[in-house]
């Protein structure tokens, strides 16, 4: 995160010394905080999240002088296939792209539905992507750019969990009903990742906005750590996405 402070430092002096806006790539919650945090240093500029669908969790940064309005480079793709023979999750798809050679921050959310599914993508990649994803998982797939809203749904389960500290392996386990010992070993199997980051140190300390995913079980987001119980366990309050 250190490497990103400093290019975020960089872009704010940079737009406000030469009155350049600046739009980044997609951003992981984590992220957008560490502008958030410098943009205050800037009253000058303006600062708003676009992840071309509404709800999205992963959104670019556009900075402007003054408030002025440019287009966010955004596309939404909407990949139809057929339901008979394929059935399309947010993993292969994101694996499909991400085989074609294409960085995760330049891919933003991801809709799954019955038949199709909606991708918001980096403006300049939508050429690329309609001539070359053509097949998912051996099945064709029709790429056609979408002008309509797309409305992403919080399909997360909420639950509250209690922790005598908030260690990666504790939140886990905790969070998945499973034991210490096979939580740790997700962590040593690298099967683990921490804002899209493998991590293999159980100990780690979560707070709130992280996002855990670990392999074959979904994600947790953590959304508040803010309180204790009588006996002092931290109340943790997660949500969990299959």
């Amino acid at each position: 995160m250190e490497y990103l402070f400093n290019i975020v430092c960089s872009v704010f002096k940079d737009c406000y010394e030469k009155g350049k806006p600046y739009i980044s790539n997609f951003l992981t919650p984590q992220e957008q905080d560490i502008y958030l945090l410098e943009a205050k240093k800037y009253p000058q500029l303006t600062l708003k999240f676009d992840g071309g669908m509404d709800n999205a969790e992963y959104q670019k940064a556009i900075i402007t002088l003054n408030g002025v309005e440019i287009d966010n480079e955004i596309t939404v793709l909407k990949i139809s296939y057929n339901s008979k023979y394929l059935s399309l999750t947010h993993r292969n798809i994101l694996g499909s792209l991400i085989h074609l050679g294409i960085s995760r921050n330049r891919i933003g959310d991801i809709l799954c539905e019955s038949d199709c599914a909606y991708v918001a993508i980096c403006n300049n990649l939508v050429s690329f992507i309609k001539d070359n994803l053509t097949t998912i998982h051996h099945q064709e797939v029709k790429v056609e750019e979408y002008h309509e809203k797309v409305t992403l749904e919080d399909k997360g389960i909420e639950k509250t969990i209690f922790l005598q500290s908030p260690r990666l392996d504790s939140v886990i386990a905790m969070a998945y009903n499973i034991s210490r010992e096979d939580s740790l070993d997700l962590i040593k199997r690298e099967l683990v990742k921490v804002n899209q980051k493998i991590v293999i140190k159980a100990f780690q300390n979560l707070k709130p906005c992280d996002i855990i995913s670990v392999a074959h079980k979904g994600r947790i987001k953590i959304i508040d750590d803010s309180t204790t119980s009588r006996s002092g366990r931290i109340v943790m309050k997660i949500k969990i996405y299959r």
